[in-house]
């Protein structure tokens, strides 16, 4: 039994790191999205974005990325600067490292220094597949105004508020879903703790699952249905995922 503690203990501390750390939100989790006050996730959903993102590196959204470029070029039209002078400031260093989106707005920049159709590189295809959509809305805004002649600024800035909405909506349906997913893994490891429990008390019931009958077919009515539960689960999450 002084041996069996211990290796409850560590099986204990585990559980409590997977549930802690495991993954509770998509790609696009928020990291420093600008939202609105009262709008942020649950203490427990913020604590794990945080040690998450701090872990991998985790790169911000490029919705955000995208919204910031807008903003500060809306910020210096407004400020009476022309569109090539406007542009500069997304010029990316190459000493920072690689950056695909970076690299898009930095070709846009270069564009609009030499005259050319920014557009155009906003839409290439060298971009990153994630930040498409977000690089389309900005093209459509400066192609909107280009057409119109509505005041760029102000397109923009609608812009960057479509795109942090839009970031807002997608930390509250991951804070949402970290709920869901938490309870999906603990009741997957129920029928494992409920094996421990029984071997903390002294009784096998590894040798009856696997060596009896009747054992046999708990264990694969059992194992059937915790996959079933766990795929059911999983895809109610994508579905709420994938929905706008």
């Amino acid at each position: 039994m002084s041996g069996v503690l211990p290796a409850a203990a560590g099986c204990a501390a585990g559980l409590a790191a997977w549930l802690l750390l495991g993954p509770v939100a998509s790609p696009g989790a928020a990291r420093g999205r600008g939202r609105r006050a009262g709008a942020g996730p649950p203490a427990l959903a913020r604590w794990r974005t945080a040690l998450r993102a701090g872990a991998a590196g985790t790169a911000e959204p490029a919705g955000v990325v995208v919204a910031r470029a807008a903003a500060e070029v809306a910020a210096l039209l407004r400020a009476g600067a022309p569109p090539p002078a406007a542009w500069a400031p997304q010029r990316w260093d190459p000493a920072a490292g690689p950056a695909p989106l970076g690299g898009v707005l930095d070709r846009a920049a270069r564009a609009a220094v030499r005259g050319e159709d920014l557009v155009a590189e906003l839409r290439s295809g060298s971009r990153p597949p994630r930040a498409a959509a977000a690089l389309d809305s900005l093209a459509l805004a400066w192609r909107t105004s280009e057409t119109t002649g509505a005041p760029a600024a102000a397109v923009l800035d609608r812009l960057v508020t479509s795109l942090l909405d839009d970031a807002s909506a997608r930390d509250a349906r991951d804070a949402a879903l970290a709920g869901p997913r938490a309870t999906a893994r603990l009741l997957a490891v129920l029928p494992l703790a409920g094996v421990l429990l029984g071997v903390l008390v002294g009784a096998d019931p590894v040798a009856v699952l696997l060596g009896t009958a009747p054992g046999r077919w708990c264990a694969a009515v059992g194992l059937t249905a915790t996959a079933l539960g766990w795929a059911w689960t999983a895809l109610l999450v994508r579905a709420a995922e994938r929905a706008r």
